[in-house]
């Protein structure tokens, strides 16, 4: 029963013909990921045939033994030295934390799992030498699979574990990532690389500086990250550690395009990766280098269970000791569960419950064999129990069973009562519900403590036990239907115009138990239903009543600031999939054409086309006109004209996007080929970005529908989009091989030499893009008339090659017959060294200097930068120590046209992660000047605070002395300035302990100091520093008149408030230089910036305050908060009972902010008010 993995041995040479190499776990032998060298080779498991990849041990990682040093910078990464992960600026982070994947919290889940761990047991595992080697191994993926309740989440549990305490001893230098896909959380591949995201920020705080501006751009641009970015952002953030590794637990309960999704993504990031499935064939042999293992319960993990069980039983506790004893009953156990780990530990249960050993045997005799029957059985001991306990059971196991996501324990008590399982009073408090939760379900049920989210105990429950639900339910989706949509309509989320953003709805949603559960699965339900004879008509009376239902049309991914779309009927009924056009024809009025009215205005095709609905599709296209007129006749329709129109298959909605083109962009082939046999489709129509169908499918990857729009006849292979640039060029930059091939054959194709309207070439393209593949099919086209041509930029193809770092196709090129001088430049000044260094490719850039062509090293482009300063800015290790072994290369004080260094560059980008080895390698040059300040007044060490970056603040202080610490830029701001501004915990830390500050109260030229700084920005986490600073003067004004207090307050910054009160001495009534108050300030901030209403609130619970003041124009704090339009600022002010009797004049500004509050209540508001 143990775990085995087949592989071969090292200096074999696989035989497709012989039998696998079995080897235990346990095998002393060597594993597959023990000194292995070779790429691309193939290994034997059972199974199937894989490809086995991996590098030598690079240090062992052992759970005992550490990390060796001897590891750090080797490998396929560059890796730094340790790295500190406390916190650096609360603020900042939980924002960041509060966005990404806030679906599910995978850390909990690991909680949770670790709960129900039995002490010692996969012990055994984590002693292997696979194991051992495995965890030692760069980018081992292992991979075990077993039958439904082997004990597979358990295992993985374990080995996070291990994992997470590794990664606490490590200091800095391991990253651990735990993933749990639950077939009860659908979640998709980019939900699950945000939930990485999350997991590292949370574990490894500095990583904010390389996560953030990605978000922050997207922000900008009203935008969410692809998966194609989230995938670069963790390459670049797996570089920041010696070790990465991932656990992911039931890669089986995702669904199908969330597992080949992940395998992908598997494939392509380069971590350690430990999955645990159900066998899957069908992926397992697209994971390269995957090692499998069979995964079953273990004797001594079955022996440990036993004893613990046995210790809990006053009667047999005994027995624990004695083996002879112990050794049988686990075999008997053992039997029975067939290697089902949960078997085994659902048969250990009955031991605490049995007084005798007879009995106990008796039980476990009575236990039925396999899942199934153990789910049967459950469910007839539930039914035994009272009626209402019988009747509370079923509707909770209808929820389970048959709903489509978990649901905590609220939620699921006030579904349970809808559907009629329970009538919430009193007897039904969350306590008792949750307490009959665990007592009648037999062990069916779970609650994860940490999520409260209420779980069957395993996957295989739901499709064993939803057969046997069907005697009580025979329409399972119907019940709960009929809760979801009585829940959106009496919410009135049917017609809820008040809700303009995402966000306004995402709040909308979250009042209300049960709420987001009916808006996300309503549609589901109704699917299920909708076409029997007896519930279809329930499900096309929610529809007609959904009037103006909100809904982000967004086709990507929601993002909080989107605004929203208003649906009609005919909307909701083509977004969602129900197939009941001909029914609400005949009841309602029906335009097909119909837009929706928000910020897609989309027409019903569009919306259908779009999510894929096929069925609603064809019956948006084949709506006969016979109907149309029915409808008319009947007096149902008071436009006929309109109504007599056919589906307009060509309709574009405000991005000017047509149905094809949503259908080319989601990957739907089969509405793709259902629209182009619409007659009259127009497959060259462009969006507003001048991008075709073809594009659409270009640009996510789809060739099989590249391939049906190039079959279409009459197509325009060459349309250009907005830039000029062609089909074939998005091809080429993607990589896309086949379409490539396609649209080369295509009739009427460009010559290879057109250019776009930026001059951009198709071979440019290619080489951009680094497809060693198309760029060789392109180089193959006859009629190349010059490989040296350049675009509007001066950009050649060698150029954009050297960017784009695929080696094969710089070489290439170089041994072109007439490339030009490797020291030509672009229009910015640029040389192909240059764009070699600026792109990253070690090994182009050490070609380029072995060539001895490169005349110049030192040349300087249009901005002064040379090409160290281009590696330098990019964070191109390899780049770097190639460029300064260079011959002839200057030294490091020289300047760019903004008198920055090389080593101010290196520090400085708000772009780029700063990599620390770049930065030790400046710093090793001899004469190196690192006080050296650029035309700002900054030195490399100011651009290294106002980065954030604390280790490389660290290098540079040790490089050039305390006394650098107190050097001022051009506006007069100083390291400790900028690390409080940006809430640098650490960074402020370390400054304050060195002796070479001389002054903490030092100012800039508005006159504010640190502290200032910190209460105006991200700085809270600070500010405790900054106040217990030898010889700070926390009440210090700056230019105009303002304390910290005051700054804070203007920024809405509730925590720095919050500590700032804590002062001796505060003046709360203070004035600036205008008259204003801190009170003042707080009323009129912006609640886009901070939180103005908690400030206020904390502001007036001061003693002493006084609202009454005027400032120099004579206004009040209430006045502030009405010109801003802070309305609940306004209601706090008047109901602080420190407020005069209102005046009339001042009753009437108010009134508008109470429309529930009477004249009296007001009176009463302010009757007690303050002297």
């Amino acid at each position: 029963m143990g775990q085995k993995v087949s592989f071969w041995r090292d200096g074999e040479r696989p035989n497709p013909k012989a039998g696998p190499s079995a080897c235990d776990v346990d095998s002393k032998g060597p594993s597959p990921f023990r000194g292995s060298k070779e790429i691309g080779r193939t290994m034997n498991i059972t199974g199937g045939t894989f490809n086995f990849y991996g590098d030598s041990n690079l240090g062992d990682i052992g759970s005992n033994s550490g990390i060796h040093s001897n590891s750090i910078g080797e490998g396929r990464r560059g890796n730094g030295p340790a790295l500190n992960t406390r916190s650096h600026g609360g603020r900042r982070d939980q924002r960041l934390l509060n966005r990404l994947a806030h679906k599910v919290n995978f850390r909990a889940i690991q909680q949770d799992v670790r709960k129900k761990w039995t002490p010692g047991t996969g012990a055994w595992f984590l002693r292997s030498r696979l194991y051992e080697e495995w965890k030692g191994s760069r980018s081992g993926v292992l991979w075990g699979t077993g039958i439904p309740g082997a004990g597979k989440t358990l295992l993985a549990s374990n080995v996070a574990n291990d994992l997470l305490q590794l990664e606490e001893e490590a200091n800095g230098r391991i990253a651990v990532i735990v993933i749990y896909c639950r077939y009860t959380e659908s979640l998709s591949v980019k939900e699950i690389l945000e939930a990485a995201l999350k997991q590292y920020l949370e574990r490894h705080p500095f990583l904010i500086n390389i996560i953030e501006p990605l978000y922050a751009r997207h922000d900008r641009e009203k935008t969410a990250p692809t998966e194609e970015e989230l995938i670069d952002l963790l390459h670049l953030i797996e570089s920041q550690f010696d070790r990465c590794y991932y656990v992911v637990d039931g890669v089986d309960e995702a669904d199908v395009t969330t597992q080949f999704d992940l395998i992908d993504t598997v494939n392509r990031l380069q971590g350690n990766f430990f999955l645990c499935s159900r066998p899957l064939d069908s992926l397992s042999s697209e994971l390269v280098g995957s090692v499998f293992f069979e995964v079953s319960a273990q004797m001594e993990d079955l022996e440990l269970l036993v004893c613990e069980k046995l210790k809990r039983n006053s009667v047999l506790s005994h027995l624990a000791k004695d083996h002879e004893f112990l050794r049988r009953l686990v075999k008997q156990i053992s039997d029975k569960a067939e290697g089902m780990f949960l078997h085994a530990a659902l048969q250990s249960d009955l031991i605490p419950q049995c007084l005798t050993i007879e009995n106990l045997h008796e039980r476990l005799d009575r236990f039925p064999a396999g899942l199934e029957g153990m789910y049967r059985v459950a469910l007839e001991r539930i039914e035994l129990q009272p009626p209402e306990a019988v009747k509370l059971a079923r509707h909770v196991l209808l929820w389970l069973v048959y709903g489509q996501e978990a649901l905590s324990v609220s939620d699921l008590r006030h579904a349970v009562s809808a559907s009629g399982g329970i009538s919430l009073g009193e007897e039904t408090e969350m306590e008792s519900f949750r307490s009959a939760l665990s007592s009648l379900f037999c062990g069916l049920v779970t609650v994860d403590t940490a999520t409260n989210l209420v779980r069957l105990v395993h996957f295989t429950a739901k499709d064993a036990l939803a057969p046997l639900l069907l005697r009580h339910f025979p329409n399972p989706h119907h019940a709960i239907f009929k809760v979801a949509s009585e829940r959106l309509t009496t919410s009135n989320t049917t017609n809820a115009a008040d809700l303009h953003t995402q966000r306004d709805l995402d709040k909308f949603l979250a009042k209300s138990p049960l709420l987001r559960y009916s808006y996300d699965h309503w549609a589901y339900h109704a699917r299920q239903c909708a076409l029997e004879p007896r519930t279809s008509d329930v499900v096309l009376s929610f529809l007609r009543q959904c009037t103006r239902y909100p809904c982000n049309l967004d086709p990507d991914e929601p993002h909080s600031d989107d605004e929203l779309d208003y649906l009609l009927p005919i909307h909701v009924l083509a977004r969602y999939g129900i197939p009941l056009l001909d029914a609400l024809s005949a009841v309602a009025t029906v335009d097909r054409n119909q837009t929706t009215d928000g910020e897609f205005s989309t027409t019903p095709l569009i919306l259908a086309a779009t999510h894929g609905h096929l069925d609603v599709l064809n019956q948006l296209l084949g709506f006969k006109r016979r109907k149309l007129v029915g409808t008319f006749i009947r007096g149902r329709s008071k436009s006929g004209i309109r109504l007599f129109k056919t589906v307009d298959v060509n309709a574009q909605d405000k991005q000017k996007r047509t149905a094809l083109m949503y259908a080319a962009h989601m990957g739907q082939v089969e509405v793709v080929r259902r629209l182009l046999q619409v007659k009259g489709i127009k497959v060259g129509l462009t969006d507003e970005d001048g991008m075709t169908a073809v594009m659409h499918a270009l640009q996510q990857g789809f060739e099989d529908i590249v391939q049906l729009l190039l079959e279409f006849e009459g197509i325009d292979v060459n349309q250009e989009d907005e830039d000029g640039w062609t089909a074939l060029m998005y091809a080429a930059e993607w990589g896309r091989e086949r379409s490539v091939r396609l649209l080369l054959q295509a009739k009427g194709i460009h010559d290879i030499n057109y250019a776009a309207d930026d001059g951009c070439t198709t071979l440019m393209c290619a080489a951009s893009g680094g497809n060693e593949a198309v760029f060789h099919l392109l180089l193959g086209v006859k009629g190349i008339h010059d490989v040296n041509k350049a675009d509007n930029e001066g950009e050649t193809v060698l150029m954009y090659a050297a960017s784009g770092g695929s080696e094969a196709i710089f070489r290439y090129l170089l041994q072109v017959e007439g490339i030009h001088d490797l020291d030509q430049v672009d229009a910015n000044g640029m040389t192909v060294l240059m764009h070699a260094s600026a792109g990253g490719s070690e090994a182009i850039v050490e070609h380029l200097l072995q060539t001895n062509k490169i005349h110049d090293v030192n040349h300087a482009d249009n901005r002064g930068r040379t090409a160290l300063m281009h590696a330098s800015f990019e964070a191109n290790e390899g780049a770097v120590k190639l460029l300064l072994q260079a011959e002839g290369i200057h030294g490091p004080n020289l300047t760019d046209n903004e008198g920055q260094t090389a080593l101010m560059l290196s520090v400085g980008s708000a772009l780029v992660v700063p990599s620390e080895a770049v930065v030790r390698q400046l710093l090793a040059v001899e004469g190196l000047d690192v006080a050296q300040a650029d035309n700002n007044g900054k030195t490399a060490l100011i651009h290294a605070a106002e980065g954030g970056r604390e280790t490389i603040v660290r290098m540079l202080v040790e490089a050039g002395g305390p006394e650098t610490v107190n050097v001022a830029d051009n506006s007069g701001r100083t390291v400790l300035m900028y690390a409080a501004e940006a809430g640098h915990e650490d960074m402020v830390h370390y400054l304050l302990g060195l002796e070479g500050i001389h002054d903490v109260n030092q100012t800039d030229k508005d006159g504010q100091t640190a502290l200032m700084m910190a209460a105006s920005g991200f700085g809270a986490a600070v500010i405790p520093l900054l106040l217990q600073a030898k010889g700070v003067q926390p009440h210090l004004t700056d230019k105009d008149g303002r304390t910290a207090l005051m700054i804070a307050a203007d920024w809405a910054y509730d925590a720095a408030v919050g500590l700032l009160l804590q002062m001796e001495g505060v003046d709360i009534n203070q004035q600036d230089n205008e008259g204003y108050t801190a009170l003042m300030l707080a009323a009129g901030a912006s609640a886009e910036v901070g939180n103005p209403l908690a400030v206020v609130k904390r502001l007036l619970r001061v003693p002493g305050i006084r609202v009454d003041l005027v400032d120099s124009d004579g206004a009040t704090a209430m006045q502030h908060a009405m010109e801003e339009g802070n309305g609940d600022v306004v209601k706090a002010l008047a109901k602080g009972n420190l407020i005069a009797p209102l005046g009339a004049m001042v009753r009437q500004l108010v009134a508008p902010y109470f429309e529930s509050t009477s004249d009296s209540d007001l009176d009463s508001e302010s009757e007690s008010c303050s002297e």
